[in-house]
């Protein structure tokens, strides 16, 4: 009698890619760009990025080019590639790494940055541009409108908390301890950037500082980092020396492209952030209205400038009497929505 058995199927054969390397092309300087090349591998897959600094995953770090930031002075840099075809073994090789990146060349120093227009009459347009009225000297505006013929302007950036719509990596978002992301119930749509981490912040600065270049390419003379107060909103996940270290990699940034940096709020904090984080100047919100203005004054001197809202209890009368206001204080809606649409209110003290 002949018996036959036909054993068990083995996993599903896949091929191998018969030639592959990760390398580095580039000088590990700051400021210079990084390249992953991938020539050699054979046949050719679709690639995905990951650099690392000192061994350490760079969040946010996922092109195959980095361009070299001064979080990166001094360690060395890696990039894995990882390879995907169809019918191939997914396959990952990491580079040798760089030479410990160099400070930026003398050659490459920053443009000088600016004065502040101490005094000058101001105007809030985050709701829309429109043209400032007679006599204004600053105006703020969102970084995706441009700055106002002839006059010093501020370029608004959410800099700690997500804009409803945006495209943030979830790495990069706070999370609690359920996993789900930290809302500013202020603000809904709006969650907060963990700010908790080295990595994290050095993450978020990568996607930052891009708002920032553009809004120097703009002609914008300084810009100001909204929500810097967004740790008390993050039920203790996040302190006041993570949003002061996340607040100077901005700063710093800004600087080097010739921007000044506005502390926006956060007035319990004004001296820190002035000596730590390295802020020029503040803008204040109600200040008048809630007897903070000597937070900002008492560090900042005359570079401060506030915004008081019309749904509020002062009026315009009542805000500009006060003796503690700012010299450059601004009265507008709640909404700072452009002239010519309904609500719309503006007053300033002269």
């Amino acid at each position: 009698t002949t018996l036959t058995k036909t054993s068990a199927a083995t996993a599903k054969v896949v091929k191998r890619f018969t030639s592959h390397a990760a390398t580095i092309s580039g000088t590990a300087r700051v400021g210079s760009k990084l390249t992953a090349k991938t020539a050699t591998w054979s046949p050719k897959p679709t690639f995905s990025y990951q650099w690392y600094r000192n061994g350490v995953a760079i969040s946010g770090s996922t092109a195959s080019t980095r361009t070299l930031t001064s979080s990166d002075k001094g360690k060395k840099i890696t990039v894995k590639v990882t390879g995907r075809k169809s019918g191939y073994l997914t396959t990952s090789k990491t580079s040798a790494a760089t030479a410990a990146v160099a400070a930026a060349p003398a050659s490459a120093a920053p443009p000088a940055v600016g004065s502040y227009p101490a005094g000058a009459k101001v105007d809030y347009q985050l709701g829309g541009a429109y043209t400032p009225p007679a006599g204004v000297g600053i105006v703020t505006r969102d970084n995706s409108d441009s700055p106002a013929a002839g006059r010093w302007n501020v370029c608004y950036i959410n800099g700690f908390q997500t804009q409803p719509g945006a495209s943030w990596s979830s790495t990069l978002v706070l999370h609690n301890s359920s996993g789900q992301a930290v809302e500013d119930e202020g603000w809904p749509g709006e969650y907060l950037l963990d700010t908790s981490t080295s990595a994290k912040r050095d993450g978020i600065a990568t996607v930052l500082n891009k708002v920032v270049d553009t809004c120097a390419s703009k002609g914008f003379d300084a810009v100001e980092f909204d929500n810097l107060d967004s740790y008390t909103r993050s039920g203790k996940l996040l302190t006041a020396d993570n949003n002061i270290a996340m607040a100077k990699l901005l700063v710093d940034h800004a600087h080097s492209r010739g921007l000044l940096a506005a502390q926006k709020n956060t007035g319990e904090l004004s001296q820190r952030l002035r000596t730590e984080a390295g802020f020029d100047f503040a803008i204040s919100e109600e200040c008048v209205e809630y007897g903070e203005c000597a937070d900002y004054t008492k560090v900042y001197g005359n570079k401060v400038f506030d915004v008081e809202y019309s749904d509020n209890s002062l009026s315009l009368d009542q805000v500009c009497a006060s003796s503690q206001r700012p010299a450059s204080t601004v009265f507008r809606d709640r909404d700072l929505v452009a002239k010519g649409q309904k609500g719309y209110v503006y007053g300033a003290c002269s």
